[in-house]
């Protein structure tokens, strides 16, 4: 995910400068930030050492990194997903905490209709629970990885051409075929062919992704 350039930020900067002032609050006094993330339109919740609102707005996504420039270093909490780990890392080398937090422990937070302004602000306060469970930030290679969903989506294949066989053979071949797998593998029709076919295409899957060189050894 690339940054935005230089001068687009620093443009973002002075608009949220302008905007702050309009809006007469100081983000020196920020504490603690909830950030609910989403694609385009990110919402803040933003709170003093005492609990006090200073700010709640949206950002659009080429302001996010800008608007946490401008803060002195605080507490910043997000909920876990895909994204998270990189907003944190991104959020993080600007000097803030940064918590992610499950976001089935958030939810008991939100004090009414889901909205993005009530899970920011939910976010907020959830965070600073001692309590809390917190997710690990991944880095870059951690995040990027996805092996295990590999794994589980050829185990999920594999099981569906197993479970399809009695279907086919049932259908196709007059019930002559049963169910069982070592008589499916024995059988010689159409149904079992092709059940043999989609096997050894998950297996030829499985294998050219064990080859694969950033593959680690289990």
């Amino acid at each position: 995910m690339e940054r935005p350039s230089e001068p687009s930020r620093k443009m973002t900067m002075l608009v949220l400068e302008a905007s702050a002032s309009r809006r007469g609050y100081a983000m020196e006094g920020i504490a603690t930030v909830g950030l609910d993330l989403a694609k385009n339109t990110f919402q803040v919740h933003a709170v003093n050492a005492v609990g006090e609102v200073i700010v709640r707005r949206a950002l659009r996504r080429s302001q996010v990194l800008a608007f946490f420039e401008r803060l002195p270093p605080c507490l910043v909490g997000m909920e876990a997903c895909g994204s998270a780990h990189y907003w944190a890392r991104e959020i993080g080398a600007m000097g803030h905490t940064v918590r992610l937090m499950p976001a089935a422990y958030v939810k008991a937070y939100v004090k009414r209709n889901k909205t993005d302004a009530a899970d920011a602000e939910a976010i907020c306060e959830a965070v600073t629970r001692p309590t809390m469970r917190y997710v690990a930030v991944k880095g870059a290679a951690g995040a990027g990885g996805g092996h295990h969903l590999e794994n589980s989506r050829l185990a999920h294949a594999t099981t569906n051409t197993i479970h399809q066989c009695p279907a086919w053979s049932y259908g196709r071949a007059g019930g002559n075929c049963r169910g069982r797998r070592e008589e499916l593998r024995q059988a010689d029709c159409d149904c079992t062919r092709r059940c043999r076919r989609q096997a050894a295409g998950n297996g030829e899957r499985g294998a050219s992704r064990d080859r694969r060189p950033d593959r680690k050894p289990q």
